[in-house]
């Protein structure tokens, strides 16, 4: 059995998927978020990849609002 583990543990690294993340969600969805990563871990084996996301965002009230109100959740 062939097992994979990956974790993000660096500053730098951090930054780096940060930004990546930062953009994306601009880009895709329009919004700015402040986002800090705390952890990232990735298991992968038999075919299954596990995610364990520890992360924090920042935004304005009027953006979270829009945020919700676009995707009719409020």
């Amino acid at each position: 059995m062939d097992e994979l583990k990956i974790a993000i543990n660096s500053a730098f690294m951090k930054r780096i998927v940060k930004t990546v993340l930062s953009k994306v969600i601009e880009m895709k969805l329009g919004y700015k978020i402040d986002i800090q990563i705390n952890e990232i871990k990735a298991d992968v084996g038999r075919g299954i990849v596990n995610l364990h996301l520890d992360i924090d965002g920042q935004t304005t009230i009027d953006e979270l609002s829009n945020l919700l109100k676009s995707k009719d959740i409020i």
